[in-house]
């Protein structure tokens, strides 16, 4: 988990520096990676299986737990896309009696939640979200294409890159 914790803590953009809202994004990352897992299997029935027939490869999908080890990425990825888009609130002055740290919770769970959504009905991500977390069997050292090939329809979907040592470079057309 410190690894994951570190790329969390890399500054992506120059204002980059709400740390309760990067606290609330690492306390919640299992959590929600498996609400994406759950929102694949549900887009795969959608897209692939609409009838719900049983088959091999639906009661794999459906029994196997899913590995979220590759899927970190893709986790960081669209949190820092979050906090470069929601910048502006790390000052907001909170009038509903919630800490900002329940306020952040709530609105990154919900703007996740939407996320997910969005990027589970288009089919490819679905086939290589689940080649990932369900199908693949897991692997160490370097992420695999369809690892960096996710990553990239989500970077492609927001019209942003997020590179490592760059930070975040919004793509021209």
């Amino acid at each position: 988990m410190g690894v994951f914790l570190s790329r969390m803590h890399l500054k992506f953009f120059r204002y980059d520096k709400n740390y309760l809202l990067r606290a609330v994004q690492e306390e919640l990352r299992s959590r929600l990676l498996a609400y994406l897992c759950g929102q694949g299997r549900r887009a795969f029935q959608q897209h692939f299986n609409p009838l719900g027939l049983e088959d091999s490869l639906s009661r794999q999908i459906r029994s196997t737990r899913p590995r979220l080890d590759g899927l970190q990425d893709v986790y960081t990825t669209l949190a820092a896309i979050y906090r470069y888009h929601h910048g502006g609130n790390q000052l907001e002055l909170l009038f509903n009696g919630k800490s900002h740290e329940e306020q952040y919770h709530l609105d990154w769970s919900l703007c996740f939640a939407d996320w997910c959504s969005q990027l589970c009905a288009d089919p490819v991500f679905v086939r290589l979200l689940l080649g990932i977390s369900v199908l693949q069997p897991p692997k160490k050292g370097h992420p695999s294409l369809a690892e960096q090939r996710l990553r990239s329809l989500v970077q492609e979907k927001w019209g942003i890159k997020v590179h490592k040592r760059r930070g975040i470079l919004e793509q021209t057309a």
